[in-house]
């Protein structure tokens, strides 16, 4: 698999994301396109789909965040950061209740999103 492996797998879980993935590869190429922007640009339309998007679909895409921040490399690593990071951003802008998803993340998930916190002196809703 790819070195962004956890990229494609969350990509896979819907149509929708599967489309905003493709979009971005395509404004990119024939490059290799960043694979943090492209886990931020997942995060956001997630978001976007989070209300008609099944609880069980939602569950698999942080079972995959756990997974990459238990399991993979460290480039896996920094995108799944970067979709955790880039979810707590849109909340912080009130994009979304956070709160919402705290229940699928996994224990390294919420410490990961509980590290943020304490680096920018925030607090995510839910953690």
């Amino acid at each position: 698999m790819s070195s962004r492996k956890y990229i494609d797998m969350i990509a896979d879980q819907t149509p929708e994301l599967r489309h905003t993935l493709r979009d971005f590869a395509a404004q990119w190429a024939p490059s290799a396109f960043p694979s943090t922007i492209a886990a931020a640009e997942l995060a956001e339309t997630l978001i976007s789909n989070l209300g008609k998007t099944p609880e069980n679909v939602v569950k698999g895409v942080f079972q995959l965040c756990e997974e990459g921040l238990r399991e993979s490399s460290a480039k896996d690593n920094a995108d799944i950061a970067t979709f955790l990071e880039a979810l707590q951003n849109a909340a912080d802008r009130g994009d979304f209740d956070f709160a919402t998803i705290v229940e699928f993340l996994g224990p390294a998930s919420k410490e990961y999103c509980r590290g943020m916190d304490r680096f920018y002196g925030s607090t995510t809703a839910g953690l």
